[in-house]
């Protein structure tokens, strides 16, 4: 299988001018985190919903945008206020939310629980998972929050074309044929060990990150699968929608959805990697 050069340079530009707004916030503060988080999820949730009513659900599209913008701005807020406050504020706003949503749902007999059920869904899969990132980056001071954070996303997009690049170059043998066609066995196991690789550099060029080389190889290892996973659910949920893309808003890539599907598990693994790394020094003894 052949490199379609026309299509990957149909992916690039767009692929490039995102990329550079995401590692810009990223690096200039926490606070532009939060920002492109919140407009990122925003408009995820915009395009799930969207998906949802196209095909022929009756989904609260304001809502679910709403909150899914809400949850990271809280979460930005909380953070203002001290850490330990971020996960109370992320769950009221998601209460809140819930108990909008269910008086709607009560109060139009036409509504039907499916379409609560998908707004609420939205919420969670964009606007809560991807506030992960912002935790990410508030672990730690100053611009090496910014690197650790576009480190995790990096892994993702590296991953993505490295699966893309071997895919066509080496793909064979297909990987999931009925969720994801285009998908090899081959594109997968590239972009792992690129996942992998992405990974050590984190340690090597942030000794204080908290974790070893060994560490880092274990967490590449998992979230370029975890990152894997999120593609093939947002595949099977637009099979499910009857549609090829969540969008058109980056032409070669679909929505802002297809770009961040493998974005959305990684964030949230890859935090939990980062905060369970002292206490995997504390019972081992050292931080491998």
């Amino acid at each position: 299988m052949a490199i379609n050069v026309k299509n990957l340079a149909k992916r690039t530009a767009p692929g490039i001018i995102y990329a550079a707004i995401v590692t810009a916030c990223l690096f200039i503060s926490w606070y532009t985190t939060v920002l492109v988080v919140a407009a990122v999820a925003g408009l995820c949730a915009y395009e799930f919903l969207r998906m949802a009513n196209n095909a022929g659900h009756k989904t609260y599209i304001v809502i679910g945008t709403g909150t899914a913008i809400l949850i990271p701005s809280a979460v930005g807020v909380a953070i203002l206020l001290g850490r330990p406050t971020v996960l109370p504020f992320a769950l009221g706003v998601c209460f809140v939310s819930g108990v909008i949503i269910m008086l709607k749902f009560v109060g139009d007999e036409k509504d039907s629980i499916v379409d609560a059920s998908l707004t609420l869904f939205s919420i969670f899969y964009t606007g809560l998972m991807l506030s992960a990132l912002i935790l990410i980056r508030t672990t730690y001071e100053g611009i090496w929050g910014g690197f650790v954070a576009w480190g995790v996303i990096g892994i993702v997009w590296l991953n993505d074309i490295a699966a893309y690049l071997g895919g066509s170059a080496f793909g064979k043998h297909k990987f999931m044929p009925k969720i994801s066609p285009k998908k090899t066995w081959e594109g997968v196991i590239c972009g792992i060990i690129v996942g992998i690789l992405v990974w050590l550099l984190i340690p090597t060029i942030y000794p204080g990150c908290g974790f070893g080389l060994v560490y880092a190889a274990i967490c590449g290892l998992i979230c370029s699968i975890v990152a894997i996973i999120g593609d093939l659910c947002e595949s099977h949920i637009k099979r499910s929608f009857n549609c090829k893309d969540s969008g058109d808003l980056m032409p070669g890539h679909g929505g802002l959805l297809d770009r961040n599907d493998s974005v959305i598990f990684a964030v949230v693994v890859a935090y939990a990697l980062i905060a369970i790394a002292p206490y995997v020094f504390n019972l081992v003894g050292f931080v491998f």
